[in-house]
């Protein structure tokens, strides 16, 4: 089966370590050739650290890194009659829009392409699309390399062979599937941007510090982590984004992003990826102490 990714960043490097571990070989595009392979090079750095945990070894490394080939010309999709395509470049509804009008007239008419988003309802970029039927959503939040499970969120228009090449594709990769209806948000991140929002507004209000608020709920509703630290680990970018979505689409005003939220995402501090966000992150993504990087 030939897969392509569409968008080298942080999700679209995930999405493309697990695809590859999985026995595929992956097309990587951006329109950056320098973040194309710089992308391939974090990948290798991540499997790096996989190989510090003794989860990989240095020879899996080779052979799955082979399998992931940088790109920046949109044609090579259409030359190497891909199947199916994951389409991973940020949650900004126009320019979505634009990489997808791009990628129907190349891509061959019966691959599936798979809008993976926080928030972003495949039924919005299926309204300007020519052949709405092989759009489906997919809710991957967090790709990881030894399994995961991930949501197909399906619009009115989506054709059944979209949706069984789009499950054979996942199952391959070892990625447990939950389908879902329509709706902005899949059903694990609606309630969880909203969960993330509420916590975020405690701390505003002075009911707690970060590592307070996060403790509290990590260890009162046997969470894994916090839901500030997991929203680190997400994106605050993304998380802003995706309630702003959800408060446009719904109208429900518990979903407008709330005050402090904004803040960190307008002072770059996104969470783990950029080392600092509610909490600090070493460069392997380790929360480096229990100080929080923000409190407004």
């Amino acid at each position: 089966m030939r897969l392509a990714i569409a968008g080298a960043g942080t999700r679209g490097q995930a999405i493309a370590r697990l695809l590859a571990g999985s026995g595929h070989n992956v097309l990587l595009l951006d329109a950056s050739a320098d973040k194309a392979r710089d992308a391939v090079e974090l990948v290798g750095q991540a499997m790096d650290r996989e190989i510090a945990r003794w989860a990989l070894t240095a020879s899996e490394k080779k052979l799955f890194l082979a399998r992931i080939q940088p790109a920046t010309r949109p044609e090579d999709l259409g030359e190497s009659r891909v199947d199916a395509l994951f389409e991973c470049t940020p949650d900004e509804p126009d320019h979505k829009q634009r990489v997808l009008r791009e990628l129907e007239e190349i891509l061959p008419i019966s691959a599936a392409i798979l809008i993976t988003s926080t928030a972003i309802p495949s039924e919005e970029p299926a309204r300007k699309a020519d052949r709405p039927g092989r759009l489906l959503g997919l809710s991957i939040p967090f790709p990881r390399p030894r399994g995961c499970t991930a949501e197909l969120v399906r619009h009115k228009e989506t054709e059944p062979a979209t949706v069984e090449l789009a499950r054979r594709v996942l199952a391959s990769a070892r990625i447990s599937v939950l389908g879902t209806p329509e709706s902005p948000a899949s059903s694990a991140m609606r309630p969880l941007l909203s969960f993330v929002n509420e916590a975020s507004s405690m701390i505003e209000t002075g009911m707690g510090s970060a590592e307070e608020v996060n403790r509290a709920m990590h260890l009162t509703l046997g969470m894994d982590m916090g839901p500030l630290e997991l929203a680190d680990r997400l994106g605050l970018d993304r998380v802003v984004a995706g309630l702003e979505i959800l408060h446009r689409e719904t109208g429900i005003g518990s979903f407008a992003p709330c005050e402090g939220l904004r803040k960190l995402v307008a002072a770059g501090h996104l969470g783990s990826r950029t080392g600092q966000g509610f909490f600090r992150y070493a460069g392997d993504g380790r929360r480096m102490d229990s100080s929080p990087g923000g409190t407004a």
